[in-house]
Protein backbone atom coordinates (compact mmCIF):
# COMPACT_ATOMS: atom_id res chain seq x y z
CA UNK A 1 0.00 0.00 0.00
CA UNK A 2 1.34 3.39 -0.99
CA UNK A 3 0.63 6.92 0.22
CA UNK A 4 1.73 10.35 -0.96
CA UNK A 5 4.20 12.23 1.24
CA UNK A 6 6.01 15.37 0.14
CA UNK A 7 4.78 14.94 -3.42
CA UNK A 8 6.10 11.39 -3.82
CA UNK A 9 4.76 7.90 -3.32
CA UNK A 10 5.98 6.03 -0.25
CA UNK A 11 5.33 2.51 0.92
CA UNK A 12 3.21 2.74 4.07
CA UNK A 13 5.28 -0.01 5.70
CA UNK A 14 8.09 2.59 5.86
CA UNK A 15 6.04 5.09 7.88
CA UNK A 16 7.39 5.52 11.40
CA UNK A 17 5.62 3.84 14.28
CA UNK A 18 8.35 4.73 16.80
CA UNK A 19 10.55 7.74 17.43
CA UNK A 20 13.46 8.60 15.13
CA UNK A 21 15.97 7.42 17.72
CA UNK A 22 14.14 4.11 18.29
CA UNK A 23 13.98 3.26 14.57
CA UNK A 24 17.61 4.26 14.13
CA UNK A 25 18.71 2.14 17.11
CA UNK A 26 16.75 -0.85 15.82
CA UNK A 27 18.53 -0.40 12.49
CA UNK A 28 21.94 -0.33 14.18
CA UNK A 29 21.08 -3.46 16.15
CA UNK A 30 19.94 -5.20 12.97
CA UNK A 31 23.22 -4.26 11.25
CA UNK A 32 25.21 -5.72 14.14
CA UNK A 33 23.12 -8.91 13.96
CA UNK A 34 23.59 -8.99 10.16
CA UNK A 35 19.80 -8.96 9.76
CA UNK A 36 19.89 -7.04 6.48
CA UNK A 37 16.12 -7.12 5.86
CA UNK A 38 15.39 -5.56 9.23
CA UNK A 39 18.21 -3.04 8.82
CA UNK A 40 16.84 -1.99 5.43
CA UNK A 41 13.34 -1.63 6.89
CA UNK A 42 14.45 0.44 9.90
CA UNK A 43 16.83 2.73 8.03
CA UNK A 44 14.39 3.21 5.17
CA UNK A 45 11.75 4.17 7.75
CA UNK A 46 14.15 6.76 9.17
CA UNK A 47 14.99 8.19 5.73
CA UNK A 48 11.33 8.35 4.66
CA UNK A 49 9.70 9.50 7.90
CA UNK A 50 12.39 11.82 9.27
CA UNK A 51 13.90 13.14 6.05
CA UNK A 52 15.49 16.34 7.36
CA UNK A 53 16.96 14.96 10.59
CA UNK A 54 20.70 14.55 11.10
CA UNK A 55 20.27 10.87 11.91
CA UNK A 56 18.38 10.45 8.64
CA UNK A 57 21.55 11.44 6.78
CA UNK A 58 23.51 8.73 8.60
CA UNK A 59 20.61 6.35 7.99
CA UNK A 60 21.15 6.79 4.23
CA UNK A 61 24.67 5.45 4.61
CA UNK A 62 23.62 2.47 6.71
CA UNK A 63 20.64 1.77 4.44
CA UNK A 64 23.03 1.58 1.49
CA UNK A 65 25.36 -0.74 3.42
CA UNK A 66 22.47 -3.10 4.23
CA UNK A 67 21.29 -3.05 0.60
CA UNK A 68 24.84 -3.80 -0.53
CA UNK A 69 24.99 -6.76 1.84
CA UNK A 70 21.68 -8.01 0.40
CA UNK A 71 23.22 -7.88 -3.07
CA UNK A 72 20.99 -5.04 -4.24
CA UNK A 73 23.94 -3.27 -5.82
CA UNK A 74 22.34 -0.67 -8.08
CA UNK A 75 19.97 0.46 -5.34
CA UNK A 76 22.82 0.62 -2.83
CA UNK A 77 24.85 2.71 -5.27
CA UNK A 78 21.95 5.14 -5.67
CA UNK A 79 21.52 5.49 -1.90
CA UNK A 80 25.27 6.02 -1.44
CA UNK A 81 25.06 8.78 -4.06
CA UNK A 82 22.09 10.30 -2.23
CA UNK A 83 24.12 10.24 1.01
CA UNK A 84 26.99 12.09 -0.69
CA UNK A 85 24.63 14.70 -2.19
CA UNK A 86 22.92 15.41 1.12
CA UNK A 87 26.08 16.01 3.16
CA UNK A 88 28.64 18.79 2.92
CA UNK A 89 31.25 16.69 4.71
CA UNK A 90 30.10 13.07 4.89
CA UNK A 91 31.56 11.11 7.79
CA UNK A 92 31.88 7.98 5.66
CA UNK A 93 33.25 9.60 2.50
CA UNK A 94 36.10 7.18 1.77
CA UNK A 95 34.06 4.15 2.87
CA UNK A 96 31.30 5.12 0.44
CA UNK A 97 33.75 5.12 -2.44
CA UNK A 98 35.23 1.80 -1.34
CA UNK A 99 31.72 0.34 -1.47
CA UNK A 100 31.08 2.01 -4.82
CA UNK A 101 34.29 0.53 -6.24
CA UNK A 102 33.28 -2.92 -5.04
CA UNK A 103 29.80 -2.44 -6.52
CA UNK A 104 31.37 -1.50 -9.86
CA UNK A 105 33.62 -4.56 -9.79
CA UNK A 106 30.64 -6.82 -9.11
CA UNK A 107 28.56 -5.19 -11.83
CA UNK A 108 31.45 -5.48 -14.27
CA UNK A 109 31.70 -9.18 -13.41
CA UNK A 110 28.08 -9.70 -14.44
CA UNK A 111 25.78 -8.66 -11.59
CA UNK A 112 22.44 -7.35 -12.82
CA UNK A 113 20.50 -4.14 -12.23
CA UNK A 114 16.80 -3.60 -11.67
CA UNK A 115 14.52 -3.14 -14.65
CA UNK A 116 14.24 0.61 -15.38
CA UNK A 117 16.13 1.30 -12.13
CA UNK A 118 13.10 0.54 -9.94
CA UNK A 119 13.91 -1.46 -6.85
CA UNK A 120 10.53 -3.21 -6.93
CA UNK A 121 11.17 -4.60 -10.42
CA UNK A 122 13.37 -7.65 -11.12
CA UNK A 123 17.10 -7.46 -11.75
CA UNK A 124 17.41 -8.24 -15.43
CA UNK A 125 19.62 -5.54 -16.97
CA UNK A 126 23.37 -5.77 -17.29
CA UNK A 127 25.14 -3.53 -14.82
CA UNK A 128 28.18 -2.98 -17.00
CA UNK A 129 27.26 0.54 -18.14
CA UNK A 130 26.60 1.52 -14.54
CA UNK A 131 29.94 -0.06 -13.58
CA UNK A 132 31.78 2.20 -16.03
CA UNK A 133 30.02 5.25 -14.60
CA UNK A 134 30.96 4.22 -11.06
CA UNK A 135 34.59 3.52 -12.02
CA UNK A 136 34.79 7.05 -13.48
CA UNK A 137 33.11 8.54 -10.41
CA UNK A 138 35.59 6.85 -8.04
CA UNK A 139 38.58 7.85 -10.16
CA UNK A 140 37.36 11.47 -10.15
CA UNK A 141 36.64 11.58 -6.43
CA UNK A 142 40.10 10.26 -5.48
CA UNK A 143 42.42 11.35 -8.30
CA UNK A 144 45.66 10.55 -6.43
CA UNK A 145 44.53 7.60 -4.33
CA UNK A 146 44.88 3.85 -4.84
CA UNK A 147 41.08 3.77 -5.24
CA UNK A 148 41.50 5.72 -8.48
CA UNK A 149 44.13 3.28 -9.71
CA UNK A 150 41.82 0.35 -8.98
CA UNK A 151 38.90 2.14 -10.65
CA UNK A 152 40.93 2.89 -13.79
CA UNK A 153 42.13 -0.70 -14.05
CA UNK A 154 38.58 -1.96 -13.49
CA UNK A 155 37.29 0.33 -16.23
CA UNK A 156 40.07 -0.69 -18.62
CA UNK A 157 39.38 -4.40 -18.04
CA UNK A 158 35.64 -3.90 -18.58
CA UNK A 159 36.23 -1.93 -21.77
CA UNK A 160 38.54 -4.71 -22.98
CA UNK A 161 35.88 -7.34 -22.19
CA UNK A 162 33.35 -5.29 -24.15
CA UNK A 163 35.68 -5.17 -27.15
CA UNK A 164 36.34 -1.43 -26.91
CA UNK A 165 40.08 -1.85 -27.32
CA UNK A 166 40.94 1.77 -28.09
CA UNK A 167 39.28 3.09 -24.94
CA UNK A 168 40.70 0.18 -22.93
CA UNK A 169 44.25 0.98 -24.04
CA UNK A 170 43.69 4.69 -23.36
CA UNK A 171 42.41 3.91 -19.84
CA UNK A 172 45.31 1.55 -19.09
CA UNK A 173 47.76 4.22 -20.27
CA UNK A 174 46.06 6.79 -18.07
CA UNK A 175 46.43 4.47 -15.07
CA UNK A 176 50.10 3.87 -15.85
CA UNK A 177 50.81 7.62 -16.22
CA UNK A 178 48.96 8.58 -13.05
CA UNK A 179 50.19 5.69 -10.90
CA UNK A 180 53.61 4.61 -12.20
CA UNK A 181 54.67 3.07 -8.87
CA UNK A 182 51.44 1.23 -8.13
CA UNK A 183 51.26 -2.53 -8.52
Amino acid sequence: VFAVKGGRFINTKNVATLSLEEHYQKGVEALKARDWDEAVHQFRTVTVSFEGATLALEAHYYLAVALYEQGDLDTANGIFSEYLKRSNSPAHFEDVYRYKLDIALKLAAGASCHLFGYESLPKVFSGRDLALDIFNEVASAFPNHDLAASALIGAAELLYDQGDLDRSIETYQSAIRRFPGSS
